[in-house]
């Protein structure tokens, strides 16, 4: 079972590294967790290598929903709103698609930490992945065949993600 803490220390991979310390710090402090939950209407510190554009028929429910779980969402997601009704809370994923879809609450959904989530605020949707065979790959635990340049992975330039091609977000070198 995973924790709360470990979807919210996922939920921070998926900002611009950059800003990615100081929300571990407010995360990790109750009295300023809702500095991070009022940013997040028009939230502006999503990293864009981890975007997965969704289709324009997935932009419902069932589509997003079909989405999450073709790439191993289970059936229960961690949520990171400002609605009150969400925030720290477990759920099952398509009760929170159908409480927060289309109505502008900014909140980050976390299906499996640090790998896949959801997005959604004022500006819109998004499915952030991150790819677990990079992962492998920065660890230089190949099979034959494959290469250890993670640029390899991308056809395009790394912040651009065609929906109905294979794409993959780096994981940061430690």
């Amino acid at each position: 079972m995973t924790t709360p803490r470990e979807h919210e220390q996922g939920l921070v991979k998926f900002i611009l590294p950059a800003r990615q310390d100081r929300y571990l710090d407010l995360l990790a402090k109750p009295k300023r967790r809702i500095h991070i939950r009022n940013s997040l209407a028009h939230f502006k510190h999503l990293d864009p290598a981890c975007v997965v554009l969704i289709g324009p028929r997935e932009h419902n429910e069932a589509g997003i929903l079909r989405l999450l779980k073709s790439k191993g969402a289970p059936g229960i997601c961690y949520a990171l709103s400002e609605a009150d009704e969400m925030d720290g809370r477990e759920v099952p994923l398509s009760e929170a698609l159908g409480f927060i879809l289309g109505r502008g609450i900014g909140t980050f959904l976390s299906c499996i930490p640090g790998r896949l989530a959801y997005f959604e605020d004022e500006d819109g949707r998004y499915v952030l992945e991150r790819n677990a065979n990079l992962a492998i790959a920065s660890l230089g635990e190949f099979a034959s065949g494959y290469t250890t340049d993670p640029s390899a992975a991308f056809s395009g330039p790394p912040c651009v993600k065609n929906p109905f091609q294979p794409f993959s977000c780096p994981l940061p070198q430690n």
